[in-house]
This record gives structure tokens, sequence and C-alpha cells, in this order.
């Protein structure tokens, strides 16, 4: 017997396909047939326009009454894939990311949709801007005052790391919300299966409590806002651009496709960033591991990836009657997310998991696009941009190559602390594209290079013992930095005026 859940959504994909299929109908009607007749063109692109926005309108309000209509169906389900322990429920790791992503998408869609009715359109780069960040902050402060009060942090005290063992389909996991308050300022919640053995146990209780001290899931969650609030914003521009394309009578403005373009490329390049703050996240809490259960704790996630991947292969997706495709998608960011060698778990070297290509790329990749953000022609991005990223990516290497001897404090392996080298002088070259990026304007050029420096500080804070070290690490290898680029700069000077 079919669920109804499962028949009601049939349903509605059958009829929403058949409003999407006479929806693209109407347009080619409109843009063939109707388009020679100064009457009836009016009208048909009145009418798919209307079409478009009921559709829209009527897919988030079915999902609304299908969720009310079956909520004591649905919840049993989900129950379900989630092992069906009531009593654990609230502290299943899906469903709370599930609930926090559903009120983050569907606070930024709000507050997108609410600028178009304003009127903000994000077709210049102020408004691009605007539409972006505008979301993004109110989902912050929506985020911290909502999740601190729902299920399960509302019994969390702020501050406080509480630590939950309960029977669930990860091995551990770790969630933090924001509180709103100046010190502490966050609620974090550790939840760690308990059907594992206790030497495994230990193992991921290090590993995830170092997501917990170093705040990897805030951040995380804030990138997400980000990402989603970019996203939307990023639709709307190509949406804008399409509609000025074939209706360029009805606008009284245009869209440059090479801003659509580089808005393009920002989105992806932002996301490689997020990807490589995850994959360093996870290789520094597999360092924690190592700290916690020495030479062990490379056997122990070797014994646990083995388990797992049995339990999934017994897991019958077809029975699974809520959200089956949630589970494979899973499956492929966390492989993404974690290193394939995992080499901080047998060395204790945060670093040593990535691969020596990886921090010069993501740095060269979106230093790259910062750079054809000052170009306005498509096939001047297109041409610029490999070029761009190639000269990055060389210098970043040749810089970090030169750090390589200044930071010998960083202990580790040689693997690690060459990568290391590469992550710094690869905050360097970052803060300095952005603040040539803006040098038309004195302040917020300062401003970009004050934060930038801070920032790459810090950083390279988290990886040494201590401040003493850090402190000196940072001044030796700025110095040196600059003494590069004033050396360069000098040579170009010197080339240009005969010198040499």
């Amino acid at each position: 017997m079919v669920n109804p859940v499962i028949r009601a959504i049939r349903k509605m994909f059958y009829f929403f396909m058949s409003l999407i299929l006479a929806d693209i109908l109407l347009a080619i009607v409109t843009e063939t047939a109707a388009k020679g007749n100064p009457y009836l063109y009016p009208i048909f692109t009145k009418v798919t326009l209307a079409l478009s926005e009921f559709l829209i309108g009527a897919i988030v309000v079915s999902f609304a009454i299908l969720f009310i209509k079956y909520r004591k169906i649905i919840v049993p389900s989900v129950r379900e894939v989630v092992y069906n322990k009531q009593e654990d429920i609230i502290y299943q790791p899906e469903l709370i990311s599930l609930k926090t992503r559903l009120i983050t998408i569907f606070t930024i869609a709000l507050s997108a949709f609410t600028m178009i009715l304003l009127g903000l359109a994000p077709y210049t780069p102020k408004g691009f801007i605007i539409d972006t960040i505008t979301p993004f902050i109110i989902s912050i402060l929506i985020n911290g005052l909502v999740f601190p009060r729902i299920k399960p942090f509302k019994y969390i005290k702020p501050g406080e790391i509480k630590i939950v063992t309960i029977n669930t389909r990860t091995p551990g996991a770790t969630a933090e919300v924001l509180t709103l308050s100046h010190n502490p300022f966050s609620k974090r919640l550790i939840i760690i299966n308990n059907t594992l053995p206790s030497n495994i146990i230990k193992t991921i209780e290090a590993h995830e409590i170092e997501h917990a001290k170093e705040h990897h899931a805030l951040i995380k969650s804030i990138f997400n806002n980000l990402n989603y609030s970019l996203f939307f914003t990023t639709v709307e521009l190509i949406s804008i651009f399409i509609f000025a394309e074939v209706h360029p009578h009805h606008v009284s403005f245009t869209v440059n496709a090479g801003f659509v373009v580089k808005d393009l490329l920002f989105f992806v390049g932002l996301i490689f960033v997020y990807l490589l703050f995850l994959r360093v996240a996870e290789s520094r809490a597999d360092a924690a591991a190592f700290r916690a259960s020495g030479s062990e704790a490379y056997n122990h996630m070797i014994t646990l990836i083995r388990m797992f991947r049995e339990n999934s292969r017994r897991v019958d997706l077809r029975r699974v009657e809520v959200f089956p495709f949630s589970f494979r998608v899973s499956s492929f960011l966390d492989r993404v997310v974690h290193t394939s060698s995992r080499e901080a778990l047998r060395t204790g070297d945060a670093l040593s998991s990535l691969a020596q290509w990886e921090i010069p790329a993501v740095f060269a990749f979106f230093g790259s696009i910062i750079e054809v953000l000052r170009l306005s022609s498509v096939n001047l991005v297109i041409f610029a941009f490999p070029l761009f990223f190639v000269g990055m990516f060389v210098v970043i290497v040749l810089v970090g190559l030169v750090f390589l001897p200044l930071t010998r404090s960083y202990g580790g392996t040689q693997k690690g602390r060459m990568n290391f080298s590469f992550l710094v002088s690869g905050l360097y070259l970052i803060t300095d594209v952005i603040t040539l990026t803006v040098i038309y304007n004195f302040y917020l050029a300062l401003l970009v290079l004050v934060s930038g420096l801070v920032l790459s500080f810090l950083i390279q804070k988290s990886f040494l013992s201590d401040m003493r070290t850090a402190v000196k690490t940072f001044l030796i290898t700025f110095a040196v930095y600059e003494t590069i680029n004033v050396s360069l700069f000098l040579i170009f000077l010197g080339s240009h005026l005969g010198v040499f």
C-alpha cells in the first residue's frame, strides 16, 4: 500500500509539472505568434508572468498544507529514519539540521522577497550588496533569537558544552547556535553514538569537543547563511537579466552580462573557501583525536568507517519514505569535507591531511575573482581570469617556499609546515588584492588592510603553540612579504625609468 504522503507528493508533482509546461508553452506563444500583435502581446506577457508567480506561491502553500494535513504520518516516518526512539528524537542530528536549515532558508527567502517588493533589485553593484547583506544580517538576528529557544537548545545554558549519547545514524555531531548575549555568546551541543565501543567513543568525543571549542559549527552556520543569501540574490539577478534580455521594452534599465558572470564566479569562489574551511576544521578535529587516543585514533576511524559503510549497505532506501535523497547527499558531502588520507589522525598535524595544492588553488581562485570584479566586459573577464589564477597560484607557492624556513615554530610534519606557509602567503596576498580593489577609498582600504592582517594573525595563532610564537611568526613573515613587494615595485619602477 502506498503511503498517502507519497501519493500526495506524486499528485503535486504531476500538477506542478503541468503548470510549468503550460507556462513554458505560453512563453513560447508570447514570443512567437503573439509578438507581432500589439494587443495580444501585453495580454500573453501578463498571463505568463502571473502564472509563474502563481506557481511559486502554490508550491509553498501546497507543501505547507501537505505537512499540516499529514504531520501525524510524516513525523513518525522521520522518527523511523532515526531509529524510532522517542526520547532521543529531539537530539537527532538530522532533525536538528533540518529544523535549523528550514528556518534559515525561510527567513532569507522572505527577506529577499521583501527586498523585491521594496523595489531594491540587485542589477547594480550597490543593489547587489544590499540585497545580499540585508537578508544575511536578518537571518543571523532571527537565528540568535529563535534557535536558543527551541528544542534541544532550550535545555542548554549559554556557554555550556552539553554532551549527549544516543542511538543515531552518525558517529558524532556538533551543533552550536548564537544567543545574542555578550558573554557567553553561544550554546553548544555534542551528540555521540552510544552503540559504539568505549575506546572509539573516546576518540569521537575528542574530535567533536575540538569542533565545539573552536566554534566550527557556528562558523559553518554563518557561512551557510551567507551562501543562502548570496544564492537567492544570484537567482534574482539571473532572472532579472533574462527578463531584461527577453523583454527589453518592459524595463527601464539594463543588466550587464559581465556583472552576472562575476556574480556567479564570486558565488562559486565563496563555496570553495567554505569547503576549504570545512576540510581544515575536520583535520584540526582529527589532530585533537590523535592527542586523545594516540596512534590508535586512525585505527578507530578506519573501524568506524567500515562499520557505518556496512550498515549503510543494509539500509533499504526504498523503505525510507521521507527525504531518501538527503542520505545520499549527506554521504557525498561527508566525503567532500573530510580528506581522503585523514593523515592528522596518524601524525597529530592539523594540516598534514590536505594536499599541497589545495590551499594555493583556493586562495588563487578567490583572489582571481576579486581581481576581475573591476572588469566590465564578459570576454575580458573570461580571458583575464585564468591568467590571474595561474599568476596568483605561482606567487602563493613561491612566497610560501620563502616562508618555509621562517615557519619552523609550526612543528608537525614537513607537509603540514609547507601547507602552513602556503596558508600564510595566501592570506597576505588576498589581503593585498582586496585592499587594492578598494584603494579609491582610503578609509575603506585601511579598514580592509587592518582587518585582513588581524584575521591573518588570528589564523596563524590558532596553529601555533603560544602568543609569543604567533606574534614573532606574524611579524617576521609579514616583514619578508612586504620586503618582496617593495623589491618587486622598485624593479618594476626602475625598468620603466631605464635604470635597469
